[in-house]
């Protein structure tokens, strides 16, 4: 069976995997008559498919597994650090 591409669902840049995911965010943001101009080509589409070959040659490498060490929970308040620790209420 051959592989199917999962749907993409999301208007949110950082989660795009790929060219494909960023065109479909850009055809729901982009009105119509705009969206059509830039994905057609004129004649025999050569720039178009040129173009196609370059992005595809690009690589988009989602941040996973990324080193958290050095991360913290500490925080400045209008410059100056607080003297308890932040904390929002428990909720009800």
């Amino acid at each position: 069976m051959p592989w199917k591409r999962r749907p993409f669902g999301s208007n949110d840049l950082s989660r795009a995997l790929n060219i494909a995911d960023l065109r479909e965010i850009a055809g729901g943001r982009v009105p119509g008559f705009a969206f059509e101009y830039v994905e057609g080509g004129a004649e025999d589409e050569v720039t178009l498919r040129a173009n196609r070959e370059a992005l595809e040659r690009l690589r988009l490498i989602p941040q996973t597994l990324v080193d958290t060490t050095a991360r913290h929970q500490r925080t400045a308040i209008l410059g100056r650090r607080p003297m308890r620790p932040w904390s929002s209420p428990r909720p009800a």
